[in-house]
């Protein structure tokens, strides 16, 4: 069926494949179709992804680029700023400068595959769009943290396997 190939072969996730047959943006040879078609050799699949807007405004500021396609991009982000706007902040996050800076060369939207906490420096990965967020999502992805310490550690190195949480419920520090 059809909703296979779009899922397992084009990697649409299931938000982004209700969106588009909500929009009736599915085509096999020229013709709207249902996702419970079987496709034939030869025929021919036309995909139209549906217009996005972004629910957070672009702002400019500084960004330094690490690397871009027509996908992806990857920002250096600075400790003490925000990955992407909240309920407590909706402006000045690397999200909003990322926008700005997508929409500037033809994107839509621009969605955080990941993100670093505020204190925290590094690489955080942008999608421009929902497909780009949809290919990634079922890819696994490694990442790799370095800590600074305070004090001496019983061991020189190690290995931390422990889950991440919030000191308590709903709490935020600063």
């Amino acid at each position: 069926m059809l909703k296979y190939v779009l899922r397992d072969r084009f990697g649409l996730s299931a938000t982004l494949l209700r969106r588009v047959k909500a929009e009736g943006a599915i085509l096999l040879n020229g013709e709207p179709v249902f996702v419970n078609v079987r496709p034939a050799a030869g025929d021919r699949l036309t995909l139209r992804l549906p217009p996005e807007e972004a629910d957070f405004p672009p702002e400019p500021g500084p960004l330094q680029v690490l690397w871009e396609d027509g996908l992806y991009l990857a920002l250096d982000k600075p400790a003490g700023l925000l990955t992407h706007p909240s309920h407590s902040r909706y402006t000045g996050t690397l999200a909003n400068f990322a926008l700005a800076y997508a929409q500037e060369r033809g994107a839509e939207t621009v969605h955080a595959v990941g993100r670093l906490d505020r204190d925290t420096s590094g690489v955080v990965l942008f999608s421009k769009g929902a497909y780009g967020k949809s290919l990634l999502r079922e890819r696994p992805m490694e990442k790799r943290y370095l800590a600074l310490v305070w004090g001496a550690p019983p061991e020189a190195e190690g290995l931390v396997d422990l889950p991440i949480r919030r000191e308590a419920p709903l709490q935020q520090r600063r």
